[in-house]
């Protein structure tokens, strides 16, 4: 697993750069205000480190910041700690009278448990300017997650003690436990920092009412440039996620696109992102009629976490820590489009003044979406056929080739189906073209509900389609074509009786590959011999393709 995005070397107070410069503030205000952010970012760190399931680990805990964290686990600073699993506590490790203690100052954590193994390290800068206040201290963090970086953490940190020293024996047993690859619960912990380093940034003290009117226009210029550009859903609510952590912050967010407003919304689009740490799944669900309120008021709102406030699971909510929600309506000349719900581990700090310009926040992002509704329809009109609403062949073609390459690289399975409906020509000559339309949609609606949801279906043209599988072998594609054929031959259609057998049937090619094919033409190809086999050989039936189908058609 890749070591975390946190940058390697940073500091929770780079957002505090103005407040640390306000002429009015006295040292003590510098000194509180620096203490309270490390103490409840480290508080944050030592809580997710809790809630891994710990195995085995070491803390160390400098006397300064003793007094600012009555949470600490043991009551003495400057003595390293331990986790013992099967007591399930920490306790102080025992230290030669003679050892020196390690890195005075210096916060630090190793771990290991089941979701994972981690390093923390908080190490004061030293001042460049001696007459710097003391409460600007800069703390540079180290966060990993990496194997090779614990390993050389470990090597140096053992060269911090004496062979005596009973630390050695918990570093080496802690290097020897390090797994070479971490699972996907390591992102929980990952959360769970970031969400510490927001909060961290989120703190102060001047309060979000003094934010400049420059500040609000930067924060409007970063949204625009951040979602003006995605045409398309899936990567356009990511970057409006983006874009507001990065101007207004959140610990959990949701954003949510309808399709309309009436008596009731319908959504059919949605993304969230959860940086509680708590929960990996973790939903926060608002009651419909409150939605329908705010999108009809068009007005942000902020909501405390209860029922009376519309949150309708207030329990779960209090279990992720979150105090304030923000709803933003996303409407844009009067069309809604969908609305974003923020939510906050602390108080949000936003009052009635700024909620005028979080609601033009939201007539922005309502404008993106619009435009990327409008790009999505003009792709879905490209790419659909109009008279059975499946996929054409252009867009068959964009498809086969992606899966053909994906077989390729991994040696997965693909199969391909190409059908043919018997004696549509016939059909369509008796009954007259608008009958023949009729037949082509009801058939299409019957392949429709035969598919599996990774499937595609395509009209390759005129009377032919065709059903893309991956990860489908020929024999289970052979044993799929068989039940749609069957299917068919059992569905009533009309004026199926001027066909030469009374029914409408149809004639099915089966190809597969298990990514060995270069070309997906070839693939093509294959399934098309054995289609004509079908069809030659009496049709109603289900072919699949072998070698010998290729001589003899040579």
């Amino acid at each position: 697993m890749p070591e975390s995005s946190t940058p390697e070397c940073l500091s929770p107070f780079e957002a505090l750069e103005t407040a640390w410069m306000a002429e009015n503030a006295e040292e003590w205000e510098y000194r509180g205000l620096m203490l309270q952010t490390l103490t409840g970012f480290l508080h944050s760190v030592f809580e997710a480190v809790k809630g891994t399931n710990l195995q085995h680990g070491l803390a160390f805990l400098p006397s300064d910041l003793a007094d600012e964290m009555d949470w600490w686990p043991v009551d003495r600073p400057d003595e390293i700690i331990s986790w013992n699993a099967g007591e399930k506590k920490w306790s102080v490790l025992p230290s030669p009278a003679d050892d020196p203690c390690l890195m005075h100052g210096e916060f630090w954590m190793l771990w290991v448990g089941k979701r994972g193994t981690g390093m923390v390290l908080a190490r004061r800068d030293q001042p460049a300017n001696p007459k710097r206040p003391l409460g600007l201290d800069i703390w540079h963090l180290r966060i990993s997650w990496s194997p090779l970086p614990i390993t050389d953490a470990l090597e140096l940190f053992r060269n911090c003690f004496t062979v005596e020293h009973p630390v050695i024996a918990r570093l080496n047993k802690l290097e020897r436990d390090i797994p070479i690859e971490y699972g996907p619960e390591a992102e929980v912990m990952i959360a769970r920092l970031q969400a510490a380093l927001q909060m961290a940034g989120h703190m102060d003290p001047q309060g979000r009412t003094n934010t400049s009117e420059y500040q609000w226009t930067e924060i409007f210029n970063n949204i625009q440039l951040e979602v003006a550009w995605h045409l398309y859903s899936d990567r356009l609510l990511p970057a409006v996620g983006r874009a507001l952590h990065r101007g207004l912050g959140y610990d959990f967010i949701d954003v949510h696109i309808f399709n309309r407003l009436g008596s009731r919304f319908e959504e059919f689009l949605s993304w969230h992102e959860n940086l509680t740490g708590y929960g990996k799944d973790l939903n926060i669900f608002i009651d419909k009629n409150a939605v329908k309120r705010l999108l009809e008021v068009g007005r942000p709102r902020i909501i405390q976490m209860s029922k009376t406030q519309g949150v309708l699971n207030p329990h779960l909510a209090e279990l992720a820590g979150l105090q304030e929600g923000l709803l933003i309506p996303l409407v844009h000349e009067k069309k809604v489009q969908g609305m974003i719900a923020m939510y906050y581990t602390r108080p949000s700090g936003f009052h009635e003044a700024d909620l005028e310009r979080i609601g033009r926040i939201g007539e922005i992002i309502a404008r993106s979406i619009e435009n990327s509704n409008a790009h999505e329809d003009m792709r879905l009109m490209a790419s659909v056929d109009a008279l059975t609403g499946l996929s054409n062949r252009r867009s068959f073609n964009e498809v086969i080739e992606k899966e053909s390459h994906r077989s390729l690289r991994y040696r997965l399975p693909l199969s391909l189906i190409l059908i043919d409906i018997d004696f549509f020509k016939a059909y369509n000559d008796t009954n007259g073209h608008l009958k023949g339309d009729y037949l082509l949609r009801d058939f299409a609606a019957i392949l429709r509900k035969m598919v599996r949801e990774e499937d595609t279906v395509a009209r390759y043209g005129g009377e032919e389609f065709a059903i893309i599988l991956p990860h489908t072998t020929a024999d289970n594609a052979y044993a799929a074509a068989e039940k749609i054929r069957r299917r068919v031959e059992e569905t009533e259609f009309q004026d199926m009786d001027s066909q030469p057998s009374g029914r409408i049937t149809i004639s099915l090619g089966v190809a597969d590959t298990d990514g060995s094919i270069e070309d997906y033409q070839e693939l093509i190809e294959m399934a098309d011999k054995a289609l004509y086999r079908a069809k030659e050989t009496g049709r109603n039936r289900s072919v699949m393709y072998s070698p010998e189908l290729a001589s003899q058609s040579a």
